[in-house]
């Protein structure tokens, strides 16, 4: 490489002083971040509230027959007792809340959707 070229290519590199290096910001106000703990409180706000949105579209049932629950997560039903259903997983097992505010699973072909 000669001189020549070694300037050329230095001044083609070099950064122009003409032109600084500017900053912009958005006109839109700025998102506030929440620490940790504000966070947390947050969630619970949105969880709360998303529960007590389910209560409210949760549909009502009742119990068409006896169901003797087996297992620790299912729950133990009397025919014709109204009951809360909290999750319809799968076609076979619904999870429910019965009166006395217990909950668990009961197999779906026991329960009949009720509109109250």
């Amino acid at each position: 490489m000669t001189s020549g070229e070694s300037e050329k290519s230095s001044l083609l590199s070099a950064p122009s002083p003409a032109k600084k290096p500017s900053v912009h910001f958005s006109p839109a106000a700025p998102i506030i971040i929440p620490g940790p703990e504000e966070a947390e409180e947050e969630q619970d706000i949105q969880d709360e509230e998303h529960s007590i949105q389910d209560d409210e579209e949760q549909d009502m049932a009742v119990a068409l027959y006896d169901f003797n629950a087996d297992g620790e997560d299912e729950l133990t039903v009397k025919e014709g007792e109204n009951l809360t259903v909290l999750e319809r997983d799968g076609e076979e097992w619904w999870k429910c809340r019965n009166a006395e505010g217990l909950e668990g699973v009961v197999p779906a072909s026991y329960l009949e959707v009720r509109v109250f």
